[in-house]
């Protein structure tokens, strides 16, 4: 159900047709995109922790691969998860799996999301993905299409 409105931007009126905020603009098409992008984000993060891993390797030499490196690992999958999000989300509203499906994250009131918004959407969606995906399949039975995270931010995905 979008409708006509218009968003101030720094002193700029714009006019453009947005989904009434919150309301998913493609029904389960848009989560299929979100699905698609939120893969293509994993990827990346598995392969940027990858690489770090490699050169540690490379460099000074792995000996051992045991429980403390598995944890090890771990955190710094965590961390490359977090900095990526919050670097991408932070600067333009879309991780590199948004802007090839052409979403974007927005707040409530369709304007950007603040850094605390961000921040708190990236360790909720870490959350619900470790949670068996529980906060991810909660949007399959959302009438907006909004998962745990999406919720919990106060944030939607929209389609450009």
């Amino acid at each position: 159900m979008a409708r006509q409105s218009a968003v101030k931007v720094e002193g700029m009126t714009q006019t453009s047709n947005r989904a009434v905020a919150g309301e998913a603009q493609d029904g389960g098409l848009i989560l299929l995109s979100r699905t698609l992008s939120g893969l293509v984000d994993i990827l990346i993060v598995g392969l940027i922790t990858a690489s770090f891993i490699i050169a540690a390797d490379v460099f000074s030499g792995i000996d051992v691969f045991d429980a403390w490196s598995r944890i090890h690992f771990g955190i710094l999958l965590l961390a490359v998860f977090f900095l990526y999000s919050i670097f991408f989300l932070g600067a333009a509203n879309q991780t590199v799996g948004m802007m090839i499906k052409d979403l974007r994250l927005v707040a409530e009131g369709g304007g950007r999301p603040r850094l605390a918004q961000i921040f708190g959407r990236s360790a909720c969606y870490l959350l619900a993905f470790l949670a068996l995906g529980a906060g991810l399949i909660w949007g399959c039975f959302n009438r907006r299409s909004l998962c745990l995270h999406d919720q919990l931010s106060h944030t939607y995905v929209i389609r450009l």
